[in-house]
């Protein structure tokens, strides 16, 4: 009887400390899963762990992978519940709570919707991320739905990010929903330093200066963007960039949507100083009261050089006749030839030099170019492949019998 009780109580301290073992290993669990590191990132299954993230300011150097969509509708800061905790702060450079998110966070392909977020608490960079400084800091691979930012009172605003002195943005993108603020103000980054590229906008911006569809201010390169929502502002409103200086370069994008501004107003520029266009175009409508042009509101450069190459825009959408509202110093590149009918943007041939092989594509004498990120049977460019552009392909096969 003893050896049969001595038995059960062994049995007894076994399952304990196995119980034990996988309590203290699930406590050192952190969000849903992994260490932070390259070959281990954090797991990130829900919107908590998207709120523990910008909780955790220790948390901003390491790597991290979104395991699912997810929905921020409930830390929307209305009715009592809380506000969503911005990712990356700037207060001012000598300020020991400035820290930003010198990271990667890897998209995975999912989406985040309905990020909601006020300005009341935040003047300078708001966004998911606030604020992104490293040169390799990096948000990919990730897709933003219905976001809606409302900066009345700040500078530096994206649904995305707020500012980018330093880091890499690559194949992120803003559906729907809107982006207010004061300064430097974009779709989905307010300003960059650094690379943006395969990344897009469609949701509706508005400020009062320093205003785009894709980005408020650029002070380096943005590659294989575009832009459709429509722009407002006062100054320096342009339909892809607000401003673009410091020997900055614009390539292989483009901008569709309306813009209205006051000054330095442009399709897909409202300000470029400094800088280069390559291989862009606009469509949208452009209205404004000085400096109106219908690619670039104005055009800057210290010394002589061709700004804008192979660059168009449509004149019957946009309104304007002027490519450039305004050249000022040594700036060129301002072509009124360049200025083509609808009909003439909708044929390949327009665009001498472009790449329609691995960059561009086109639906002959039927759509703009549009980048092959986007489907090829995507007709009417709305990232769906559906009826509606079968019945576009059998329009214009009728109209041409």
């Amino acid at each position: 009887m003893a050896g049969m009780r001595s038995s059960n109580l062994w049995g007894r301290i076994v399952v304990f400390l196995v119980i034990c073992s996988y309590t203290l290993a699930w406590a050192d669990v952190k969000y849903g899963g992994g260490t932070g590191e390259p070959n281990d990132p954090y797991q990130i299954w829900d919107a908590n762990h998207m709120q523990d993230i910008g909780a955790d300011p220790c948390d901003w150097d390491k790597h991290f992978v979104l395991m699912a969509n997810i929905d921020l509708g409930k830390f929307d800061g209305r009715d009592g519940r809380e506000k969503f905790n911005i990712i990356g702060i700037y207060v001012d450079y000598s300020d020991p709570n400035t820290k930003p998110f010198t990271g990667v966070f890897d998209g995975n392909n999912h989406t985040i919707s309905n990020l909601t977020r006020d300005s009341n608490d935040a003047p300078f960079y708001v966004g998911l991320f606030g604020y992104i400084n490293d040169s390799n800091a990096k948000i990919k691979n990730l897709g933003l739905v219905d976001p809606n930012v409302d900066g009345e009172g700040s500078t530096l605003v994206g649904s995305l990010v707020g500012g980018v002195p330093n880091g890499t943005i690559t194949n992120c993108y803003a559906e729907g929903g809107s982006v207010r603020g004061l300064r430097a103000v974009g779709g989905l980054v307010g300003a960059n330093g650094g690379l943006i590229t395969d990344c897009y906008a469609t949701c509706n911006v508005s400020a009062d200066e320093f205003v785009g569809g894709l980005l408020g201010s650029n002070v380096d390169t943005i590659v294989n963007c575009y832009a459709t929502g429509t722009v407002s502002g006062g100054d320096s409103v342009g339909g892809l960039v607000g401003h673009s200086s410091y020997y900055t370069t614009i390539s292989t994008c483009y901008a569709t949507g309306s813009v209205l501004g006051d000054y330095s107003v442009g399709g897909l520029v409202g300000w470029i100083s400094d800088g280069y266009i390559v291989n862009c175009y606009s469509t949208g409508n452009v209205v404004g009261n000085d400096n109106v042009g219908g690619l670039v509101g104005r055009e800057y450069c210290n010394v002589e050089c061709e700004a804008i190459t192979a660059s168009y825009w449509d004149i019957e959408t946009s309104g304007e006749p002027n490519m450039c509202g305004s050249q000022e110093g040594g700036a060129g590149g301002c072509d009124p030839n360049c200025g083509k009918t609808t009909a003439q943007m909708h044929q390949q041939a327009t665009f001498e030099g472009w790449d329609f092989i691995n960059v561009w594509n086109i639906g002959q004498n039927q759509t703009y170019p549009y980048l092959r990120t986007v489907p090829a049977g995507d007709i009417n460019k709305d990232e769906t492949v559906n009826f509606l552009d079968l019945c576009i392909i059998a329009q214009q096969w009728c109209n041409e019998q």
